[in-house]
């Protein structure tokens, strides 16, 4: 019997150590799980409330690029008429031509940093394309009021250029975030 005795004296601190050490762990897991599900869950929404913030912005970006696309598509054709050597008259009034940009592709918003760095880009070149298009037109015979238009002229090489590069952006916000961009429910 004693032989019993002296063995629970001598691990009976050990046995009673791992108990304590068992129960504490409980105790911790049972802290500490809510806690990484509150931060998951938190991780979690602010990474939808970033996607929600970049399809918006996406969505402005597209609208505005579409726009652009539009007014360039509707003076190449002008130009283009003016340049026909059947055309009544080669000129036309320089105040039409210029077309304005929008603050949210000028980075009137901080947001547009979350998108692709590739659609930065583009949205960049679209924005440098219209400017360097309206200092064109703004040098085009700076004295008159009408400017001529030549077939082959820079204006309208200008504005294809520019055309071209807004449906191209276009075209790739479409496909890098149409199916979250029609959904009304995102």
């Amino acid at each position: 019997m004693r032989d019993w005795y002296d063995i629970a004296k001598d691990f009976g601190p050990i046995v009673v150590g791992l108990v304590a050490a068992w129960v504490a762990f409980k105790a911790y897991k049972a802290q500490v799980e809510p806690l990484v599900d509150q931060l998951t869950f938190v991780k979690e929404q602010a990474q939808k409330d970033r996607d929600r913030r970049e399809y918006a912005i996406a969505w402005a970006v597209l609208l505005e690029a579409r726009r652009i696309h539009q007014s360039a598509a509707r003076r190449v054709e002008a130009l283009d008429s003016l340049s026909q050597p059947n055309a009544t008259s080669h000129k036309t009034r320089r105040e039409p031509l210029f077309i304005s940009v929008f603050d949210i592709l000028r980075g009137g918003r901080a947001d547009i940093a979350l998108m692709h760095i590739r659609h930065q880009t583009m949205v960049f070149q679209l924005v440098q394309a219209v400017d360097q298009f309206n200092a064109a037109v703004e040098v085009e015979r700076p004295a008159k009021e009408t400017i001529r238009v030549a077939h082959g002229s820079m204006l309208l090489n200008q504005i294809t250029e520019l055309r071209d590069k807004a449906l191209a952006l276009c075209n790739a916000l479409e496909r890098a975030y149409g199916d979250k961009i029609a959904d009304p429910n995102f």
